[in-house]
């Protein structure tokens, strides 16, 4: 009787399994990121396959694209390849995007994201003629202490796949992070959105990061919170960037979750009963 028991139960579970493998999971979608685009009215910033100015994504999908499953999260910043030492003169090649400044020593203007050729979205995240991205509009060029750091904040997506954030990372300029919580990344340390980043400082990593902090040898003037002489590249720490944050919004279907918990009990009651039927038979 036990052994019976136990077979059926064994049964059930390999049953409910299959159900799962094979129940589609229509509330769950992909999203996928073929291209990027971020452009005020002197300079853009492009990523994709092939490569961009500033990010590439060949390699990273299949065929050169970034796939986020749901809850999945990627961050696009400055410097992705690691490349050699910066520049005092142009900031290039690590401050790639260094988009408080279209140019060397000019203010940004108002910036818009393009997500797949398609989707665009003004950061208007602090005025509505500014945003994270261009420092909204205060950017001192040249300047070794105005710091420009800024948290995540939404400005746009579309409903049911992903949403955008940007914020802004300032480790280079000398004077008080300007970031709320003080930590000169875009990251606040709560949960969820919150904690994403990943130019560490304790943040979580998100899914794909495509950026790395850099160096500036002979950056005038004292910067307090990173290293700009440093010629080790695994510990360079500096960032003057913006940061763009794309998340995969889909969650399970509660259709989807009720069905399978249906099944799932219907047949366990089958179980039981064929185990009382083969007891009353014996």
């Amino acid at each position: 009787m036990k052994n019976r028991v136990l077979a059926i139960f064994s049964t059930t579970i390999l049953m409910v399994g299959a159900v799962l493998a094979t129940t589609p999971s229509v509330g769950q979608a992909d999203v996928v990121i073929s291209s990027v685009s971020v452009a005020d009215s002197l300079h853009t910033y492009t990523g994709g396959t092939p490569a961009g100015n500033t990010w590439d994504f060949t390699g990273i999908g299949l065929p050169g694209q970034i796939t986020l499953h749901p809850g999945q999260s990627l961050v696009l910043t400055q410097n992705q390849a690691n490349q050699g030492n910066s520049s005092t003169a142009t900031g290039l090649p690590g401050f790639n995007f260094d988009t408080s400044e279209a140019n060397v020593g000019t203010a940004a203007t108002q910036y818009t994201v393009t997500i797949n050729g398609t989707n665009s979205f003004l950061d208007n995240s602090v005025s509505p003629t500014g945003g994270r991205l261009n420092a909204n509009g205060t950017d001192i060029p040249n300047s070794t202490t105005n710091n420009e750091a800024g948290n995540w904040v939404k400005i746009g997506g579309v409903a049911g796949q992903y949403d955008l954030y940007v914020g802004y990372a300032d480790t280079l300029h000398s004077n008080a992070c300007a970031d709320s919580d003080a930590n000169c990344l875009p990251f606040t340390g709560t949960t969820g959105v919150g904690s994403i980043w990943d130019g560490t400082g304790g943040s979580t990593q998100a899914s794909f990061f495509l950026g790395h902090p850099t160096n500036i040898p002979g950056y005038s003037g004292t910067t307090q919170h990173c290293n700009v002489n440093q010629t080790n590249s695994a510990l360079w720490n500096c960032w003057d960037a913006g940061a763009l944050l794309i998340v995969n919004t889909e969650v399970p279907e509660p259709l989807t979750v009720l069905l399978v918990g249906t099944l799932i009990v219907g047949l366990i009651a089958i179980s039981f009963r064929r185990t009382r039927q083969g007891a009353a038979a014996a």
